[in-house]
């Protein structure tokens, strides 16, 4: 009797680890670019789709995207941007600086409304952005995990793990 209940304890908590998956708000995303490597770029929707391989021109659908920007002194800026490919696909994009995303899920919406939102950032560790998506009328947070880059100067491969999770 003691090893079935044991046997059902372990499928229940197996069961109740996974749903916890399923019902986390907080989902993992990835947008790299391989201007050094020559691999196709990945882009990023937060709706349904997620991560995006391009493998011809920029979809409409996509949130945002990488580009491989450098420095006034030729070092990597990988640059998180927004997709402005048509009309319909266009966001917009507010640095919140290092706080956690359960911080920026607390904030008001008078802290949101910033003097003006801009185009694109560079990409930093630990930083919150702030992301509308105007096509799908949806807010999102998301917080740069890390970022990696290969190579220097105008020809790398840089890959930025962020997690996000949408706001209300």
């Amino acid at each position: 009797m003691k090893k079935f209940l044991f046997i059902v304890f372990i499928v229940l908590f197996l069961i109740s680890c996974s749903l916890f998956e399923i019902f986390n708000p907080i989902k993992d995303g990835e947008i790299s670019v391989y201007q050094k490597s020559g691999k196709n770029p990945i882009d990023f929707d937060f709706d349904l789709k997620g991560m995006v391989e391009r493998t011809g021109s920029l979809e409409s659908y996509v949130d945002i995207i990488l580009e491989p920007w450098v420095d006034l002194d030729g070092n990597p800026m990988p640059t998180i941007m927004l997709n402005i490919s048509s009309p319909d696909s266009y966001s917009f994009i507010m640095d919140l600086g290092m706080i956690s995303l359960d911080d920026a899920l607390k904030l008001s919406d008078g802290d949101l409304l910033p003097d003006s939102f801009v185009m694109d950032f560079s990409a930093k560790k630990d930083h919150v952005y702030y992301v509308i998506s105007t096509p799908e009328k949806k807010e999102y947070f998301m917080l740069v995990d890390s970022i990696f880059l290969d190579g220097t100067g105008s020809s790398y491969d840089c890959e930025v793990f962020f997690k996000y999770v949408p706001r209300k």
